[in-house]
């Protein structure tokens, strides 16, 4: 499968921009950022599923009780 041109020129450019600001304390300071939020995303998404799971299974079991 091929990528698609403009996602290879955003992902060229995002590196290029990587490589120039990669010194500098702000951009290594966002960059933690995000990964923190995506880490978070990740785990509410998690525990969200598992949650809405189990509710769903008690809710089953109750009503073919």
């Amino acid at each position: 499968m091929q990528s698609h041109p403009t996602l290879n020129w955003v992902l060229k450019s995002i590196k290029q921009v990587g490589d120039a600001w990669n010194g500098r304390w702000w951009y290594k300071l966002i960059v933690k950022m995000m990964q923190e939020w995506a880490e978070r995303i990740i785990k509410l998404t998690y525990y969200f599923t598992i949650e809405q799971n189990l509710y769903l299974n008690q809710g089953q079991r109750y009503g073919s009780s």
